[in-house]
């Protein structure tokens, strides 16, 4: 695993590490992804609780499959065109305001903006793969725009503001999809016309998912 920052940012001897498929530099005081001086080919980057401000210059990580910018400095989804193989996206903890610039994104299939401050859902048609999207913690109060996402199996929108809720999109669904609605703050408190394959859940202690299986620890 990287510790320090100097061992990435101040030396090119990981640029000829062909091998490395995953890379941490959470809790570094790095402040630039151009920093990061390490070859094309890693599949993960974990660039989480560090000084970054923007998400840029990722066109160098054209591989990419899981990219992680958890409680860093960022607020506003940019900088991922290029990234036409990531699979699991992870912006939780920072300060996003609004879901946009994913358009490019169609082989993604975890997708977690928890523990932010959105306030409508939107900008994700074009996730036909997603099969986890986690909203746990925002400002949402309108459950839409979700009629694309044919192949979600968890949906978590815990702890928002929740008053409408567009069942529409409940029947397109593929196979068996869990919906949490725990905590105060959603006022749905209950939905009508659910189909067998889909389960609502409004109890935090009778709902269990199985959300964001996502990787160990970054090794080289």
């Amino acid at each position: 695993m990287i510790y320090q920052l100097q061992s990435v940012s101040r030396s090119k001897w990981f640029e000829h590490l062909k091998f490395l498929q995953r890379l941490d530099v959470t809790l570094t005081e790095i402040d630039h992804i151009k920093k990061i001086n390490v070859n094309e080919n890693i599949r993960s980057l974990n660039i989480g609780e560090t000084k970054i401000k923007r998400i840029t210059d990722l066109e160098r990580f054209p591989y990419l499959e899981e990219l992680r910018v958890n409680g860093s400095r960022v607020d506003k989804i940019e900088g991922l065109d290029t990234l036409h193989n990531l699979k699991q996206l992870l912006i939780s903890c920072t300060h996003v305001e609004e879901i946009k610039g994913l358009e490019g994104l169609t082989n993604l299939e975890v997708l977690d903006l928890s523990h932010n401050e959105i306030s409508k859902i939107k900008g994700l048609d074009n996730l036909k793969n997603l099969r986890e999207l986690n909203l746990n913690e925002n400002k949402i109060t309108k459950v839409e725009n979700l009629d694309h996402l044919i192949n979600l199996e968890y949906l978590i929108f815990e702890a928002n503001e929740i008053k409408e809720f567009d069942t529409s999109f409940l029947s397109n669904f593929v196979s068996e999809c869990f919906i949490s609605l725990c905590f105060t703050g959603n006022y749905i408190k209950e939905i009508k016309d659910v189909p067998k394959n889909v389960t609502i859940k409004f109890e935090a202690d009778h709902f269990v998912p199985r959300v964001f299986p996502i990787s160990n620890d970054l090794f080289i």
